[in-house]
Protein backbone atom coordinates (compact mmCIF):
# COMPACT_ATOMS: atom_id res chain seq x y z
CA UNK A 1 0.00 0.00 0.00
CA UNK A 2 2.69 2.49 0.98
CA UNK A 3 4.55 1.79 -2.23
CA UNK A 4 1.52 2.79 -4.26
CA UNK A 5 1.05 -0.62 -5.87
CA UNK A 6 -1.85 -1.93 -3.79
CA UNK A 7 -5.61 -1.60 -3.99
CA UNK A 8 -8.27 -1.47 -1.30
CA UNK A 9 -11.51 -3.32 -2.10
CA UNK A 10 -14.73 -3.21 -0.10
CA UNK A 11 -18.01 -5.04 -0.59
CA UNK A 12 -19.85 -4.15 2.55
CA UNK A 13 -22.82 -2.69 4.38
CA UNK A 14 -22.37 1.09 4.40
CA UNK A 15 -25.81 2.13 5.67
CA UNK A 16 -26.94 3.61 8.99
CA UNK A 17 -24.95 2.48 12.04
CA UNK A 18 -26.30 -0.61 13.79
CA UNK A 19 -29.16 -0.75 11.27
CA UNK A 20 -30.91 2.25 12.80
CA UNK A 21 -32.86 3.13 9.67
CA UNK A 22 -34.41 6.58 9.24
CA UNK A 23 -38.16 6.97 8.73
CA UNK A 24 -37.73 7.67 4.98
CA UNK A 25 -36.47 4.10 4.56
CA UNK A 26 -38.42 2.28 7.25
CA UNK A 27 -41.77 3.69 6.14
CA UNK A 28 -41.16 2.53 2.54
CA UNK A 29 -40.33 -0.98 3.81
CA UNK A 30 -43.52 -1.10 5.88
CA UNK A 31 -45.79 0.09 3.08
CA UNK A 32 -44.30 -2.25 0.45
CA UNK A 33 -44.34 -5.20 2.85
CA UNK A 34 -48.07 -4.71 3.48
CA UNK A 35 -48.74 -4.64 -0.27
CA UNK A 36 -47.16 -8.08 -0.81
CA UNK A 37 -49.23 -11.28 -0.90
CA UNK A 38 -49.70 -12.37 2.69
CA UNK A 39 -47.55 -15.49 2.37
CA UNK A 40 -44.57 -13.39 1.26
CA UNK A 41 -44.75 -10.70 3.92
CA UNK A 42 -41.99 -10.62 6.48
CA UNK A 43 -42.13 -9.60 10.13
CA UNK A 44 -40.38 -6.24 10.20
CA UNK A 45 -38.79 -5.70 13.59
CA UNK A 46 -36.83 -2.50 14.09
CA UNK A 47 -33.33 -3.41 15.35
CA UNK A 48 -33.29 -3.16 19.15
CA UNK A 49 -30.23 -1.08 20.07
CA UNK A 50 -29.76 -2.38 23.67
CA UNK A 51 -29.79 -5.96 22.33
CA UNK A 52 -27.30 -5.13 19.57
CA UNK A 53 -24.93 -3.47 22.05
CA UNK A 54 -25.18 -6.42 24.44
CA UNK A 55 -24.85 -9.27 21.91
CA UNK A 56 -22.82 -7.79 19.04
CA UNK A 57 -21.19 -4.51 20.16
CA UNK A 58 -18.87 -4.22 17.13
CA UNK A 59 -21.48 -4.76 14.39
CA UNK A 60 -21.80 -1.77 12.01
CA UNK A 61 -20.87 0.77 14.68
CA UNK A 62 -19.55 3.31 12.11
CA UNK A 63 -20.89 1.82 8.87
CA UNK A 64 -22.03 5.15 7.43
CA UNK A 65 -18.55 6.61 8.03
CA UNK A 66 -16.68 3.86 6.20
CA UNK A 67 -16.60 5.46 2.74
CA UNK A 68 -16.11 8.97 4.07
CA UNK A 69 -13.07 7.98 6.13
CA UNK A 70 -11.68 5.71 3.42
CA UNK A 71 -11.60 8.63 0.98
CA UNK A 72 -9.29 10.52 3.32
CA UNK A 73 -6.52 8.07 2.49
CA UNK A 74 -7.61 6.60 -0.86
CA UNK A 75 -8.78 7.77 -4.28
CA UNK A 76 -11.82 6.15 -5.89
CA UNK A 77 -11.07 3.82 -8.78
CA UNK A 78 -14.51 2.22 -8.96
CA UNK A 79 -17.55 2.68 -6.75
CA UNK A 80 -20.92 0.98 -7.16
CA UNK A 81 -23.92 1.49 -4.90
CA UNK A 82 -26.34 -1.40 -5.19
CA UNK A 83 -29.07 -0.29 -2.85
CA UNK A 84 -30.85 -2.50 -0.36
CA UNK A 85 -32.67 0.31 1.43
CA UNK A 86 -35.99 -1.48 0.84
CA UNK A 87 -35.12 -4.93 -0.48
CA UNK A 88 -32.65 -5.89 2.27
CA UNK A 89 -35.15 -6.27 5.10
CA UNK A 90 -37.91 -7.67 2.86
CA UNK A 91 -35.74 -10.39 1.30
CA UNK A 92 -33.31 -11.28 4.06
CA UNK A 93 -34.53 -14.38 5.85
CA UNK A 94 -37.74 -14.53 3.77
CA UNK A 95 -38.05 -18.32 3.56
CA UNK A 96 -41.26 -18.25 1.54
CA UNK A 97 -39.75 -16.14 -1.22
CA UNK A 98 -36.57 -18.20 -1.17
CA UNK A 99 -38.70 -21.32 -1.61
CA UNK A 100 -40.75 -19.83 -4.45
CA UNK A 101 -38.07 -17.77 -6.18
CA UNK A 102 -38.27 -19.90 -9.35
CA UNK A 103 -42.07 -19.93 -9.49
CA UNK A 104 -43.95 -17.34 -11.54
CA UNK A 105 -45.62 -15.81 -8.49
CA UNK A 106 -42.49 -15.75 -6.32
CA UNK A 107 -40.30 -14.36 -9.11
CA UNK A 108 -42.79 -11.55 -9.82
CA UNK A 109 -42.84 -10.54 -6.14
CA UNK A 110 -39.02 -10.50 -5.98
CA UNK A 111 -38.90 -8.40 -9.16
CA UNK A 112 -41.40 -5.95 -7.68
CA UNK A 113 -39.31 -5.56 -4.53
CA UNK A 114 -36.09 -5.05 -6.48
CA UNK A 115 -37.73 -2.48 -8.76
CA UNK A 116 -38.99 -0.53 -5.75
CA UNK A 117 -35.51 -0.71 -4.23
CA UNK A 118 -33.86 0.53 -7.45
CA UNK A 119 -36.35 3.39 -7.77
CA UNK A 120 -35.72 4.47 -4.17
CA UNK A 121 -31.95 4.36 -4.70
CA UNK A 122 -32.28 6.51 -7.81
CA UNK A 123 -34.26 9.16 -5.93
CA UNK A 124 -32.44 8.83 -2.60
CA UNK A 125 -28.81 7.74 -3.14
CA UNK A 126 -28.06 8.83 0.43
CA UNK A 127 -30.14 5.84 1.60
CA UNK A 128 -27.85 3.28 -0.06
CA UNK A 129 -27.03 0.31 2.21
CA UNK A 130 -24.48 -1.74 0.28
CA UNK A 131 -21.41 -0.67 -1.69
CA UNK A 132 -18.78 -2.32 -3.85
CA UNK A 133 -15.71 -0.16 -4.36
CA UNK A 134 -12.08 -0.29 -5.41
CA UNK A 135 -9.73 2.36 -4.03
CA UNK A 136 -6.13 3.30 -4.76
CA UNK A 137 -3.80 4.86 -2.17
CA UNK A 138 -3.51 8.63 -2.44
CA UNK A 139 -0.24 9.76 -3.97
CA UNK A 140 -0.13 12.85 -1.76
CA UNK A 141 -0.27 12.03 1.96
CA UNK A 142 -2.11 14.69 4.01
CA UNK A 143 0.04 16.93 6.17
CA UNK A 144 0.78 15.78 9.71
CA UNK A 145 -1.48 18.32 11.41
CA UNK A 146 -4.42 16.96 9.35
CA UNK A 147 -3.57 13.38 10.33
CA UNK A 148 -3.38 14.51 13.96
CA UNK A 149 -6.83 16.12 13.70
CA UNK A 150 -8.30 12.91 12.31
CA UNK A 151 -6.66 10.86 15.08
CA UNK A 152 -7.96 13.21 17.78
CA UNK A 153 -11.43 13.00 16.24
CA UNK A 154 -11.38 9.20 16.46
CA UNK A 155 -9.98 9.17 20.00
CA UNK A 156 -12.67 11.61 21.17
CA UNK A 157 -15.39 9.53 19.53
CA UNK A 158 -14.20 6.31 21.18
CA UNK A 159 -13.71 7.93 24.59
CA UNK A 160 -17.18 9.43 24.47
CA UNK A 161 -18.70 6.07 23.52
CA UNK A 162 -17.07 4.36 26.52
CA UNK A 163 -18.63 6.95 28.82
CA UNK A 164 -22.04 6.37 27.15
CA UNK A 165 -22.06 2.58 27.53
CA UNK A 166 -20.81 1.90 23.96
CA UNK A 167 -23.23 4.32 22.31
CA UNK A 168 -21.70 6.47 19.59
CA UNK A 169 -24.78 8.38 18.46
CA UNK A 170 -27.95 9.73 20.00
CA UNK A 171 -31.09 7.62 19.48
CA UNK A 172 -33.35 8.53 16.58
CA UNK A 173 -37.13 8.80 16.83
CA UNK A 174 -37.80 5.23 15.71
CA UNK A 175 -35.39 3.78 18.25
CA UNK A 176 -37.14 5.65 21.06
CA UNK A 177 -40.58 4.45 19.90
CA UNK A 178 -39.58 0.82 19.34
CA UNK A 179 -37.64 0.65 22.62
CA UNK A 180 -40.83 1.65 24.44
CA UNK A 181 -42.74 -1.02 22.52
CA UNK A 182 -40.09 -3.60 23.45
CA UNK A 183 -40.35 -2.61 27.12
CA UNK A 184 -44.14 -3.03 27.03
CA UNK A 185 -43.75 -6.45 25.39
CA UNK A 186 -41.42 -7.49 28.21
CA UNK A 187 -44.00 -6.41 30.79
CA UNK A 188 -46.73 -8.29 28.94
CA UNK A 189 -44.56 -11.42 28.87
CA UNK A 190 -44.01 -11.16 32.65
CA UNK A 191 -47.77 -10.79 33.21
CA UNK A 192 -48.44 -13.74 30.89
CA UNK A 193 -46.07 -15.86 32.98
CA UNK A 194 -47.89 -14.80 36.16
CA UNK A 195 -51.26 -15.66 34.60
CA UNK A 196 -49.96 -19.04 33.46
CA UNK A 197 -48.66 -19.75 36.96
CA UNK A 198 -52.05 -18.85 38.49
CA UNK A 199 -53.85 -21.05 35.97
CA UNK A 200 -51.61 -23.96 36.96
CA UNK A 201 -52.45 -23.40 40.63
CA UNK A 202 -56.17 -23.23 39.82
CA UNK A 203 -55.93 -26.48 37.88
CA UNK A 204 -54.22 -28.18 40.82
CA UNK A 205 -56.91 -26.87 43.18
CA UNK A 206 -59.66 -28.06 40.81
CA UNK A 207 -58.10 -31.52 40.79
CA UNK A 208 -58.11 -31.56 44.59
CA UNK A 209 -61.73 -30.34 44.82
CA UNK A 210 -62.88 -32.96 42.32
CA UNK A 211 -60.98 -35.80 43.97
CA UNK A 212 -62.81 -38.69 45.71
CA UNK A 213 -61.12 -38.06 49.08
CA UNK A 214 -62.20 -34.41 49.02
CA UNK A 215 -65.83 -35.40 48.39
CA UNK A 216 -65.75 -38.04 51.15
CA UNK A 217 -64.43 -35.58 53.75
CA UNK A 218 -66.96 -32.88 52.86
CA UNK A 219 -69.30 -33.62 55.86
CA UNK A 220 -66.35 -33.32 58.28
CA UNK A 221 -65.29 -29.99 56.79
CA UNK A 222 -68.84 -28.68 57.04
CA UNK A 223 -69.09 -29.77 60.70
CA UNK A 224 -65.74 -28.16 61.48
CA UNK A 225 -66.83 -24.92 59.83
CA UNK A 226 -70.12 -24.93 61.78
CA UNK A 227 -68.30 -25.42 65.08
CA UNK A 228 -65.84 -22.58 64.33
CA UNK A 229 -68.72 -20.18 63.68
CA UNK A 230 -70.37 -20.82 67.09
CA UNK A 231 -68.37 -19.86 70.18
CA UNK A 232 -70.22 -22.18 72.60
CA UNK A 233 -69.74 -25.22 70.37
CA UNK A 234 -66.11 -24.25 69.84
CA UNK A 235 -65.50 -24.14 73.62
CA UNK A 236 -67.41 -27.40 74.06
CA UNK A 237 -65.25 -29.08 71.43
CA UNK A 238 -62.10 -27.79 73.10
CA UNK A 239 -63.35 -29.12 76.44
CA UNK A 240 -63.93 -32.59 74.99
CA UNK A 241 -60.45 -32.63 73.46
CA UNK A 242 -58.96 -31.52 76.77
CA UNK A 243 -60.80 -34.26 78.69
CA UNK A 244 -59.50 -36.80 76.20
CA UNK A 245 -55.91 -35.61 76.67
CA UNK A 246 -55.65 -34.81 80.39
CA UNK A 247 -58.87 -36.20 81.93
CA UNK A 248 -61.80 -34.52 83.73
CA UNK A 249 -59.86 -33.35 86.79
CA UNK A 250 -57.02 -31.99 84.71
CA UNK A 251 -59.49 -30.10 82.54
CA UNK A 252 -61.23 -28.59 85.61
CA UNK A 253 -57.84 -27.45 86.99
CA UNK A 254 -56.95 -25.95 83.64
CA UNK A 255 -60.26 -24.03 83.50
CA UNK A 256 -59.72 -22.68 87.06
CA UNK A 257 -56.18 -21.55 86.16
CA UNK A 258 -57.50 -19.87 83.02
CA UNK A 259 -60.21 -17.93 84.88
CA UNK A 260 -57.80 -16.86 87.68
CA UNK A 261 -55.31 -15.63 85.09
CA UNK A 262 -58.00 -13.75 83.18
CA UNK A 263 -59.28 -12.06 86.36
CA UNK A 264 -55.74 -11.02 87.33
CA UNK A 265 -55.23 -9.40 83.91
CA UNK A 266 -58.57 -7.58 84.12
CA UNK A 267 -57.79 -6.30 87.65
CA UNK A 268 -54.38 -5.07 86.51
CA UNK A 269 -55.91 -3.24 83.55
CA UNK A 270 -58.61 -1.64 85.73
CA UNK A 271 -56.08 -0.42 88.31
Amino acid sequence: MKGGGGVYVINDYTGPHRNQYPWTMWSKMLVLNESLPEEYRTELIYPHMPTMIALDPTEAIHSELQMQVTKRYFDVYKEVMYGGSIAYQLLFGNKALHRDQHTKKGASVIEMILEADFEHLKNHPEDNLFTFAVYLPKKDIPEQYVLDQWTNEEVTRETTAVAKEKRYYSPNELEIIYNKIADQKDKIMILDNIITDQKDKIMILDNILNSRSWRFTKPLRQLSSFVRRHKFLRLFAKGLLSIKRIGVIGTIKKCIQFFFKKNSINNANNS
